[in-house]
């Protein structure tokens, strides 16, 4: 299984709003599709990114870890973008 930008986004999404659904309605995703997403992302990467709670998730040490390198990537593809004009992630 891979992952992509839009998973990358979420990670961080979920981390600034504090719970899978709000992290889902930031970037445009359902909850059931977001659940799937992130699940998978975590079997990918074979760590647990966040502990569910009744009231929201919170990020792991690995899932510290894993927003460090995800607000790296981001930045950097904005920088790019920014560098050539474009947008490459419709923002």
């Amino acid at each position: 299984m891979s992952y992509d930008l839009i998973d990358l986004k979420f990670v961080k999404a979920i981390a600034e709003c504090g719970t899978l659904t709000q992290g889902a309605a930031k970037i445009g995703l359902s909850p059931s599709s977001a659940s799937v997403r992130l699940t998978q992302f975590e079997s990918t990467l074979n760590v647990l990114l966040f502990i569910r709670r009744a009231r929201g998730l919170t990020p792991t040490i690995a899932g510290f870890v894993a927003l460090r390198h995800v607000s790296k990537i981001l930045t950097q593809l904005s920088n790019m973008e920014s560098d050539f004009g474009i947008s490459l992630h419709g923002e």
